[in-house]
């Protein structure tokens, strides 16, 4: 067994090289910026900040040291200087300056409050086409990806099926940092294109979570246990969970392990070594949440939970502050999100798949 900063680390960091050495003994500008990559996904962000900085006079115009800025910014819990490297990135790129405008938002610190914007139904779905439906998220040109027990099918805009892939068990779906959704089964996990088969100690799958290096979590309630694996599905390391009911893991961008504990109200955020960074107790109206069975974690740490005891979906800060919520007239069963603007709101009560805007 491994130990638990080394089961959850990620991949090895190795040696950069030294040759050519700079003038003043500094690595090159690109090796200290994949040194930092590598600190950061390895749970180390201020050695990964420090690196950041011995790149920058060299790199740090471009977007690729302004992208690592934004992630580790977001290790070191630095919202708006998240949002700064999302603003210096924004020239050509509009969806990263919407991105800016609602870190800030979500901050407190922008021109508006962040609100939750009903959208109206999605056309052509009723209750006998929900019935099936465990999670959902949004999907490419303005469509959807859908879970259901038997698979993951995908809507166009009018809602109309344009696609289907088996995968026994459907459990939990979620997108990864480009937008491809990552679908979990009881012993499968899709991925993109991948179908990816997983190891036989994991006994009860219910939650799966891509990480920004390209492997993924999957959460076993069996004991419980988080299970880190490659992207082929290779195992990397185990580690026990100590959450009283755990029914969730979420990955940032930064490589920190967001775990969810169903009836304690609570989100535990890890470092991707897996040392405790915080802990969130999420309430509404003041209370806590009693049966967190979802959430999704944006850009910059902040969280959108679904609660059952509500039935609403919830906007919070990365620092655990109420921000927004849905109304009471949709009763919310799960909810898919982007981080950025569309959220998709499952209500099988009224039938219907809500469109909302964040």
């Amino acid at each position: 067994m491994l130990t638990l900063a080394a089961a959850l680390a990620g991949p090895g960091s190795r040696a950069a090289s030294t040759y050519p050495p700079a003038p003043d003994g500094r690595l090159p500008p690109r090796e200290c910026l994949e040194a930092s990559r590598l600190a950061l996904y390895s749970g180390r962000p201020d050695q990964a900040y420090r690196l950041l900085l011995l790149a920058q006079p060299d790199l740090g115009g471009e977007n690729r040291w302004l992208d690592l800025a934004s992630r580790v910014f977001l290790a070191l819990d630095r919202p708006g200087r998240v949002a700064e490297a999302f603003y210096h990135m924004a020239p050509g790129n509009p969806p990263a300056l919407a991105a800016a405008k609602a870190i800030l938002d979500r901050t407190g610190e922008g021109p508006s409050r962040p609100i939750l914007t009903d959208q109206g139904r999605w056309r052509g779905l009723d209750k006998k086409a929900l019935k099936p439906f465990v999670a959902v998220a949004p999907g490419a040109d303005g469509g959807a990806e859908v879970l259901t027990e038997d698979g993951v099918e995908r809507l166009d805009s009018e809602g109309q099926a344009s696609g289907f892939r088996a995968l026994q068990g459907g459990r939990d779906l979620t997108l990864d940092f480009s937008g491809k959704p990552l679908a979990l089964g009881e012993g499968t996990v899709i991925w993109g294109a991948s179908v990816i088969k997983l190891p036989a100690d994991i006994a009860k799958p219910v939650s799966a979570a891509p990480a920004p290096d390209g492997s993924f979590f999957v959460l076993d309630r069996a004991e419980p246990r988080l299970f880190r694996l490659t992207g082929k599905g290779a195992p990397m390391g185990n580690v026990a969970v100590a959450l009283n009911d755990p029914v969730r893991v979420r990955v940032d961008r930064a490589g920190q392990i967001y775990l969810a504990d169903r009836d304690g109200g609570q989100i535990r955020v890890y470092g991707a070594d897996m040392a405790i960074v915080k802990t969130l107790h999420l309430s509404f109206e003041g209370k806590p949440l009693r049966k967190i069975t979802d959430f999704q974690v944006d850009m910059a740490g902040n969280l959108l939970a679904v609660d059952l005891s509500t039935r609403r979906a919830l906007l919070y800060s990365s620092s655990g502050r109420f921000l927004a919520a849905t109304g009471a007239g949709v009763r919310v069963d799960a909810a898919g999100w982007d981080g950025l603007n569309t959220l998709l709101l499952l209500d099988h009560r009224a039938g219907a798949l809500w469109r909302y805007g964040s």
